[in-house]
């Protein structure tokens, strides 16, 4: 039976199923393996002569006869194995041209290699096994459709969510770097779908948690997976050893060390942008991104920092696994400390 393995995967609970059930999925892989001549699954009504699926296939105009056991274990010893065979072999007078065995666990090689040199022994000339890694393989690789009859993993949603995903993404990646190019805007206004009704009226923190509804930022260019924002200034301290850190107001300069400034900036991916409008309105005549803000109440994916241009020669140099932290909280936005992002009120309408 030839089942190319492609992946691996999390192992599936296969000794969860009934053992007729487990034929059930063994015939629904077996079905589709060839064009048969003839199928029949035997399990059902109880074996036939220790077989669960028979069938029959035509090559170059002779009939090759397959026997099929599926044995659903969660370990499988070496001597059963053997005791399999001897019960195959011993109840049928014509052995079959291929004989599979499917199991729902794994052996080892030198287990395969015995099993094989009995079973010839006993007169089987062509034997092959699936274990339980390949099986499962085959299942995620080939047959989503059985995955979800039988243990209920919708790997086509998933697979068909991800590909509209995609679209998606590149559809606003082309349409935000068009309009972008062609108007050059320094600033936007973000704004959080899901409380849109705060605008224009305020700015405020509506659980505690995460940013405002909607604000004011600098943008600084879009990147491959959406647009960076700056979104406020900070003091880091640079260490002999180049690693970093951002400073609280009134600390000074341990020795060997030195400050510099540096904009915090926030990347909005595409994937949460639900909608731009690039004309803005009668308060705000600039682009207003519409976002979920979907990363512990913020907007950003990801947050950096770049030196300001006083400080040029340390561009590139804040690297992430540099950093220290000091005394994170989740909770702390970088908006709310970040005087560059403005914290709004209701604007007058703009003539």
């Amino acid at each position: 039976m030839d089942m190319s393995v492609t992946r691996t995967t999390n192992p599936l609970p296969f000794t969860d199923l009934k053992p007729s059930r487990f034929e059930d999925l063994c015939l629904g892989i077996v079905f589709r393996l060839h064009n048969w001549k003839s199928i029949k699954h035997h399990g059902r009504k109880g074996k036939e002569k220790g077989v669960d699926i028979y069938t029959e296939l035509v090559i170059d105009g002779g009939v090759q006869r397959w026997f099929i056991q599926c044995k659903n274990y969660k370990n499988i010893s070496l001597s059963e194995i053997k005791a399999i065979i001897d019960d195959v072999t011993s109840r049928n007078k014509q052995l079959p041209d291929e004989y599979r065995l499917i199991l729902s666990c794994d052996v080892s090689r030198e287990d395969w290699e015995k099993i094989v040199e009995y079973a010839h022994g006993k007169g089987l000339s062509s034997i092959d096994i699936t274990t339980g890694s390949v099986l499962e393989t085959i299942l995620f690789s080939q047959h989503h459709d059985l995955l979800y009859i039988f243990f209920g993993i919708d790997v086509m949603h998933k697979k068909a969510n991800a590909m509209t995903n995609i679209k998606r993404r590149i559809a606003m990646k082309k349409k935000t770097e068009t309009e972008y190019w062609a108007k050059k805007p320094s600033e936007i206004i973000v704004r959080d779908v899901h409380q849109d009704n705060t605008y224009p009226d305020s700015n405020y923190y509506d659980c505690g948690i995460g940013i405002s509804p909607w604000f004011k930022a600098e943008v600084l260019r879009p990147y491959y997976r959406g647009l960076s924002l700056i979104v406020g200034i900070e003091q880091i301290q640079i260490n002999e050893d180049r690693s970093w850190r951002v400073i609280k107001a009134g600390e000074t300069a341990p020795a060997g060390a030195f400050f510099i400034n540096a904009f915090v900036i926030g990347n909005i991916p595409y994937d949460s942008i639900v909608a731009i409008d690039w004309d803005g309105d009668e308060y705000y005549n600039f682009p207003h991104v519409y976002c979920e803000y979907t990363f512990a109440g913020q907007p950003y994916e990801e947050v950096w920092y770049w030196p300001t241009d006083d400080y040029k020669e340390f561009k590139g140099h804040l690297h992430k696994d540099k950093q220290i932290i000091v005394n994170a909280s989740p909770d702390e936005s970088v908006v709310e400390k970040s005087p560059r992002s403005a914290q709004l009120k209701k604007p007058n309408p703009q003539p």
